[in-house]
């Protein structure tokens, strides 16, 4: 009777330790070490994440009675934690509901309120009274995350974010750990994308830990946590599969027989294969445990075992179906091999005969499965499959059964892998033409593209110095023949460069990096023939791959398995031995060699060197900002944090609601306010220089920059490269809020010119929009106003009557000079162009015209061009009364400039027309009196637009005068030429003279019948008085009947006929 018994999962609220059944794991012990580690760096919370079944409930346990009882089981207490010795530990299941429900109600709280901090506050101050270090531990705290995302996600995540925050003040002698079955971000997918950014806020503030313990491992912990009666053994080769286990790597040797023992009647084959698939398919409480406590049909405690059968890899087939069928079914890394088995089972029903097809399914059943879970180094020959085939499974003859498997190419013996595979059949002898490559293709020592091609490294994070510092640092793998020397750009902030070069020597690489200051660690790998000979195999399979035809679908696929296993192969030759920080690597750093002992030693290593390298780096913690790409999120946050700045910045928290927390508020908090940015000064608040030490090195280097720029402007583009370079190298969220913040703050001190090299007179909302898009093309000048040119200053600022000041700002230099600079934007085209001016005028204006630098044209370029020096007018006060009475008087004669152009055409028409009064609202009445009669079906359309804008009912002068220019010239007047202004006024006289013409004409009563002509005649002998003549229907037909005669008369000569003709009209018409 099989009297197997299991021990339960574990409630870490109600199960008490036994020490005596735990085991204490490497795994174990390393997640200790982290947690140790990461706490001396600044970090008090950490997830621990692991699937069920892994043992992480007992883990913690375990650390609890390691450091309360001192047992010492996983930790020695040696003052790690802040040097406290006792320790309280606060033990949480968690459960589906709100955090801040779950705390109030399991933390022993003495005060009834419901403030969740205070509350915490008081705790951890009586606890440290006590001199105990506490721990909080929330077991199964995905259900709390479960709750979060589905229950007012907003309001759960920021209290999250809260909480998180409290645990991690470092001046808090507080570890809060949590364990999750998923990845944190495995809960969110419930959420909008602003909440996923919230989430993200709250993973941030985690250090994640796995959990992962070794297939052997579990095994191990499986096979001590079953207390099970004595099984007799039927099968009297079990020892022989466990040794063939071992033999074929297909286990790890370090799994005894005892352990593979104690897991009996199942072979130590399908303990492995059974573990890997409930790691890799497993979901739920589906554990190794669980399977090792069930009953019923298909369970190992009813699995009766004979003389030469055992559970085993055909039953982790079937066991695999059964229990994963919805993972199985759906697309997965897998899937390709679980087809693989099913086809193949299926040709095996179909070619067999039917006393065959038992064993033959369970052979591939068993080759499925090695394929499945088998690692790189398995191999597996036909004696070795026959061994296992006749002892675990039962075939009395297999050899024959492979041979026959072999035939139908269902299977066939990968060289390649020393294994056997499924297969589906081709008549290419893969073998043979690989073989025939190797004269073809040739083995070149240059493999960096081949290796560039086949890896894709991943981004290498520096934790401990983001904990510290806030800034991630990222540092990516380069792979190259040569050390590369190179300042990291964007978002990378180092290289981990991997040197393959069969010719270079160790000792030439730690010359050729001794001066490398930037963060730049170099891996020199000492084998790279081997890694050669994997590059050289690829190239061979690419050769085959073409010239074998494409349409043998079968051993394409068998070149790409192929393919994928050299690729393995040479993962292990490269990433293994990178990884397992052995001696086949050796690493440099600045010319020296650096002993790495393991993953915890190189991460330490690279927060080492991004202290060194960047070491002004100001300690700013806000993930969602201090990033390369901020969302859009924040990127809305910075625009009103600015626009605050410029209209609030007095306000003690610019304007910010006490209760609310919007994510602008929460950047002020962490940049300005914390800092001391933003601060009480002589009793108003306003900002200044950073009180944050971490920040002098930034402010400093800024108040440099503006320094050197007092002679010669800088663009903006040079300061932001001294942010993205050591030793600061900023990340562009933070760029992107600090440069608009120095500039805010340092308004006063330099002038700004856009990138046309226009001066900007104010820092405002829009300036900042622009400078955010293109901020490299603007310019910025300190200004140098010192001695004499301060002298000059408040010297004419006395005589504007203005204040005098012992600094010089942009304030006042606005201020004074505005009245120049604003005033000549104003100015209308005339006015700017014409030369009808005073000669100081004209000099006046064109060093407005120009201006680009407010300093320079006012201590400088406006003096010079007036004839002044500046000496003489800080030092003598009639030259600065006759210098300030020479700039008003031009601005004086630039006002009215366009105003005596009108005067101009007004005194033309006056004097043309003989207007009774030279008043405009009079003789404008004069003139519409005049007009208003003529008829406008006499007159053109040029003539009716002139009649329209004389009898308009304008007042201003300016206007009507402009409408009738703009009718004469086809422009606006404010575009007239000084060469315009006599045709202009020509014009204008004769529009009104032509309709003079119209008034006689308009006054007569005319039928709308009638015809009429009014001409007048000039000759030697005199002018004749203009005549109207009219006639009615029937006369005008008789002038038509004598007009047809009279023109039979005439000449032919154009001149002679007219001269008779008008000649005639004199002598009948002429006066008196």
């Amino acid at each position: 009777m099989n009297n197997m018994k299991y021990t339960p999962s574990i409630n870490i609220e109600q199960s008490g330790f036994e020490q005596q059944n735990y085991i204490v794991t490497q795994n174990a012990l390393g997640v200790v070490g982290k947690i140790v580690s990461s706490f001396n760096t600044g970090i008090h919370s950490f997830n621990i994440i692991g699937s069920y079944g892994t043992g992480k409930s007992n883990f913690l346990l375990a650390l609890e009675h390691s450091l309360v009882n001192e047992s010492q089981i996983l930790i020695s207490n040696n003052g790690q934690f802040n040097g406290f010795h006792k320790f309280r530990f606060y033990k949480i299941v968690g459960d589906y509901t709100s955090l801040h429900t779950l705390l109030m109600d399991h933390l022993p709280f003495t005060r009834a309120t419901n403030n969740l901090f205070e509350n915490l506050e008081e705790l951890l101050a009586a606890t440290e009274l006590d001199g105990e270090f506490v721990f909080i531990v929330i077991d199964e705290f995905g259900k709390l995350l479960e709750y979060a995302a589905k229950n007012n996600p907003e309001k759960e995540l920021y209290l999250f974010q809260k909480f998180t925050e409290f645990i991690n003040d470092q001046k808090r002698n507080v570890i809060l750990l949590t364990t999750l079955h998923q990845n944190f971000n495995s809960y969110a997918h419930t959420l909008t994308e602003v909440q996923r950014q919230e989430w993200n806020k709250v993973k941030g503030r985690f250090q994640e830990i796995v959990f992962n313990e070794p297939v052997e491992q579990l095994l191990y912990l499986a096979a001590r946590r079953i207390k099970q009666a004595p099984r007799k053994r039927l099968n009297k080769y079990f020892k022989k599969l466990y040794e063939l286990a071992i033999d074929t790597k297909f286990a790890s040797p370090s799994i005894n027989f005892d352990t593979a023992s104690s897991l009996y009647p199942m072979d130590l084959f399908a303990a492995q294969a059974l573990t890997m698939s409930i790691q890799r398919y497993g979901q739920n409480e589906r554990t190794l445990f669980s399977f090792l406590e069930a009953t019923g049909d298909g369970s190992l405690q009813s699995f009766g075992e004979m003389p030469f059968s055992t559970f085993s890899l055909a039953d982790i087939y079937d066991y695999d179906i059964y229990n994963f069928y919805s993972y199985l079914s759906e697309v997965n890394a897998d899937s390709a091999l679980w087809t693989g088995i099913k086809v193949a089972i299926e040709r095996v029903e179909s070619l067999f005969d039917e006393n065959e097809v038992k064993n033959a399914v369970k052979l591939v059943k068993a080759i499925g499965i090695i394929n499945l879970f088998g690692n790189a180094g398995v191999h597996f020959s036909k004696a070795d499959l026959s061994l296992y085939a006749k002892y675990a499974l039962d075939i009395e003859f297999p050899e024959m059964l492979i041979d026959l498997l072999n035939r139908h190419k269902i299977i066939r013996y990968a060289e390649y892998k020393s294994q056997y595979m499924l297969f589906e059949g081709t008549d290419v002898d893969i073998e043979g033409e690989l073989l025939k490559a190797s004269g073809v293709v040739p083995r070149s020592s240059d493999v960096v593209d081949k290796l560039l091609a086949n890896f894709n490294l991943p981004i290498e994070f520096a934790n401990a110095a983001y904990f510290q510092n806030g800034t991630p640092r990222y540092f990516e793998y380069v792979i190259s023949e040569q050390p590369i020397k190179r300042q990291p750009q964007n978002e990378v902030d180092g290289y981990i460069n991997l040197i393959f070069n069969e010719t270079l020597t160790l000792d030439k690489i730690k010359s050729a990096t001794a001066d490398v200051e930037e963060a730049i660690i170099y891996a020199y790998f000492k084998h790279v023939d081997q890694i050669i000979d994997h590059v050289w195999m690829l190239d061979k399979l690419a050769y085959v791959q073409n010239v074998i035809d494409s349409s043998d679908k079968v051993a394409q696929r068998e070149i790409k398995s192929l393919m994928l296993h050299e690729r393995s192969l040479l993962n292990a030759n490269v990433l293994d031995v990178l990884y397992n920080y052995n001696e086949e690597v050796a690493w440099i750093y600045r010319g020296q060699e650096v002993v790495v002992a393991s993953k915890t030693t190189f991460n330490k290593w690279l927060s080492q060197i991004c202290e060194e390298v960047y070491s002004a780096t100001p300690i700013f913690i806000n993930e969602m900002v201090n990033k390369h790409k901020p969302s859009g999120t924040m990127s809305a946050a910075r625009v009103n944090l600015l626009s605050r700045l410029l209209e609030y910045s007095s306000d003690p928290n610019l304007g910010f609601e006490d209760n609310k927390f919007p994510p602008e508020k929460t950047i002020f908090m962490t940049l300005l306010k914390n800092t001391g940015i933003h601060r009480k000064y002589l009793g108003a608040y306003e900002l200044r220089e950073p009180q944050d030490s971490s920040f002098k090195a930034l402010w400093d280097s800024c108040e440099a920059f503006l320094e050197s720029s007092k002679e010669k402007p800088r663009k903006l583009g040079e300061l932001i490269h001294i942010f993205k370079s050591r030793p600061f190298k900023l990340k562009q969220g933070v760029i992107d809020l600090w440069l608009p913040i120095y500039l805010i703050i340092k308004k006063n001190e330099y002038s700004l010119y856009s990138d046309q090299g226009i001066f900007i007179p104010n820092i405002n909302r829009e300036v900042l929009d622009i400078l955010q898009k293109t901020p490299s093309n603007y310019q910025i000048k300190a200004f140098n106003v010192e001695g004499v040119k301060l002298d000059l200053f408040n010297r004419y600022r006395e005589a504007l009557s203005l204040s005098q000041d012992d600094e010089f700002t942009t304030a006042s230099l606005i201020e004074t000079i505005r009245p120049f600079l604003v005033f000549y934007k104003k100015l209308n085209k005339y006015t700017k162009q014409t030369k009808r001016l005073k000669k100081t005028t004209l000099l006046f204006r064109d060093v407005l015209a120009v201006a680009k630098d407010p300093e320079k044209t006012f201590f400088e370029d406006l003096p010079h061009a007036l004839g002044f020096k500046d000496t003489d007018i800080a030092s003598n006060s009639e030259v600065l009364k006759s210098y300030v009475e020479l700039l008003q008087n031009a601005i004086r004669d630039l006002r009215s400039c366009y105003v005596s152009l009108i005067n101009r055409l007004e005194n033309t028409l006056n004097s043309a027309l003989k207007l009774k009064s030279m008043e405009f609202s009079i003789y404008k009445q004069e003139l519409e009196e005049r007009y208003s009669c003529i008829k406008t079906y006499l007159l053109t359309e040029r003539q009716k637009a002139i009649l329209t804008r004389i009898i308009s009912k304008t007042t201003d002068r300016t206007t009507w005068y402009q409408s009738l220019a703009y009718i004469i010239l086809d422009k606006q007047l404010e575009n007239l030429l000084d060469e315009e202004e006599v045709y202009l006024m020509d014009n204008l006289v004769h529009s009104f003279k032509e309709l003079d013409k119209f008034i006689d004409v308009s006054s007569l009563d005319f039928k709308s019948e009638d015809d009429f002509m009014r001409f007048e005649l000039i000759s030697n002998q005199g002018a004749m008085t203009p005549q109207i003549i009219r006639l009615d229907q029937s006369r005008a037909e008789k002038a038509k009947r004598i007009e047809k005669r009279i023109n039979d008369l005439l000449s032919g000569d154009n001149e002679v006929d007219a001269y008779a003709l008008l000649s005639i009209l004199k002598k009948r018409l002429g006066d008196e």
